[in-house]
């Protein structure tokens, strides 16, 4: 589940928005969220370039020594794209 916007303005496109899962078992407990912001620029429109930064989080009740709690809470991701159509 989630949602998110969108808007354009003189400087390029933006999107915000967040998503999440939550596992109805009780004895897991695990939920998981993400938190994302994404910016096309209007410049070099042909190569048509989109910088995207995601943060993560989650959380459960259980944890293991190769996996502890909340081991992605505040896991940051940056990533700059490019895409073009040649036909």
């Amino acid at each position: 589940m989630g949602g998110y916007y969108e808007w354009n303005t003189k400087l390029g496109e933006w999107t915000v928005g967040l998503w999440f899962w939550n596992n109805a078992d009780r004895a897991v407990r695990y939920t998981w969220q993400e938190y994302f912001v994404w910016y096309k620029p209007k410049i070099l429109k042909y190569f048509n370039p989109m910088f995207s930064f995601y943060v993560s989080g989650s959380s459960d009740n259980g944890g293991s020594s190769s996996n502890p709690l909340g081991i992605t809470n505040g896991q940051k991701i940056y990533i700059l794209g490019f895409k073009s159509y040649l036909f």
